[in-house]
């Protein structure tokens, strides 16, 4: 918690693994063009688990 309040903790874009950005996950939360959980990982080269734990807050949930 510390690193969060300082800042310094590496979630997110700043993690060295990550693959979204912070964009990307508020685009796939809002989904304007009605795609499909298959589609949205294609699209962003992430599982389908991915999209489906950022579409139901259970990922990136500090976004």
């Amino acid at each position: 918690m510390d690193r969060v309040a300082h800042g310094t903790s590496a979630r997110g874009s700043k993690c060295v693994a990550a693959k979204l950005t912070e964009a990307d996950v508020l685009a796939i939360r809002k989904n304007e063009e009605r795609l499909s959980q298959k589609e949205l990982s294609a699209r962003y080269g992430v599982a389908v688990g991915t999209i489906g734990g950022i579409a139901q807050g259970r990922a990136w949930t500090w976004l």
